[in-house]
C-alpha cells in the first residue's frame, strides 16, 4: 500500500505548469489575502523593518557577514500578522535557512508568555553552513525557539511529539510532491481547529492543491517575489 502511494506521488511530481496556472488564477496581494483569511484584520503591520528596526538591523548585519547565500526573506509580513491575529502560542515551521521566517514568528510569540516556535531544518549538504542556519534570530528571542537541525523525516516526529497542539504551521522544506504529501498530514493532524496552515512555493507542483481538496479546504493564495504561498484555516 505504501509503495503504491509513493508510486502515485512520484507520478505527480511534474505538475508545475498546472500548479502555476492555478496559483496565478487565484492569487491576491498580501493585504488582500490577510483580509480574505480574517476579514476582521483592519490594520495589518505592512513593514516589519520599521516596526522592529533594532532586530532587523541585527539581522541584516548577520547576513552581510555570512559567507553562504541561503535564500530570501519570504513573506514575513504574512507570517507575523497571522501569528498576531490568532495570538499564536505553539508554532512549527519546516525550513529555516537564515531564519527570516523564524524571526518574524518569534517577534510575535515573544510578546506572550509560554509561547514556542519549533523549527526543523536540514543544512545544505556539504556546504558547511550548519553554524549559519537561523543566524538572523537575535539572542533575546531564542528562549522561545527550538531548532532541530534534521530533515523532515527524522525531525518532524521529534518536533511534534511534545506539542499539545499547534496554532500555526509554516511549511517551507522539501518541495517535492512526495515530500509535501508525506509531511502535510502529520502537521495537519496536530493543528487545532481554527489553526492556520501555510505552505510556501505551492507553484512547484499540485501537492498543496490536492491536499486542500482532500480536506475540502478552499485556500487563500498570495504571490510574493514570483512565488506563491497557500493558506487555509483548519
Amino acid at each position: 500500500m505504501l509503495l503504491k502511494r509513493k508510486t502515485v506521488y512520484l507520478s505527480r511530481e511534474n505538475t508545475r505548469a498546472e500548479a502555476e496556472k492555478w496559483c496565478k488564477e487565484n492569487a491576491a496581494d498580501t493585504g488582500s489575502a490577510l483580509h480574505q483569511i480574517f476579514p476582521e484584520i483592519k490594520t495589518p503591520v505592512l513593514n516589519l523593518e520599521s516596526a522592529f528596526p533594532q532586530e532587523f538591523s541585527y539581522a541584516h548585519e548577520k547576513v552581510k557577514n555570512t559567507p553562504y547565500k541561503m535564500g530570501g526573506q519570504g513573506n514575513i509580513i504574512l507570517l507575523y500578522n497571522l501569528c498576531e491575529h490568532i495570538t499564536a502560542k505553539y508554532v512549527i515551521e519546516t525550513g529555516v535557512a537564515y531564519g527570516w521566517s523564524s524571526l518574524s514568528i518569534l517577534l510575535s510569540l515573544a510578546k506572550r508568555p509560554g509561547t514556542s516556535l519549533t523549527s526543523t531544518d536540514m543544512p545544505y549538504a556539504k556546504m558547511g553552513n550548519e553554524d549559519y542556519v537561523g543566524i538572523v534570530v537575535p539572542p533575546e528571542l531564542k528562549s522561545h525557539w527550538t531548532l532541530l537541525r534534521e530533515s523532515d523525516v527524522s525531525g518532524l516526529p521529534k518536533a511534534l511529539k511534545n506539542q499539545p497542539y499547534l496554532d500555526l504551521v509554516h511549511y517551507d522544506s522539501d518541495k517535492s510532491y512526495l515530500g509535501r504529501m508525506t509531511s502535510y498530514p502529520a502537521l495537519y493532524d496536530k493543528l487545532r481547529t481554527g489553526g492556520v496552515f501555510i505552505s510556501d512555493d505551492i507553484n512547484d507542483n499540485l501537492a498543496f492543491k490536492h491536499f486542500c481538496e482532500q480536506h475540502q479546504k478552499r485556500p487563500v493564495i498570495t504571490q510574493f517575489e514570483n512565488k506563491y504561498v497557500g493558506i487555509f484555516i483548519k
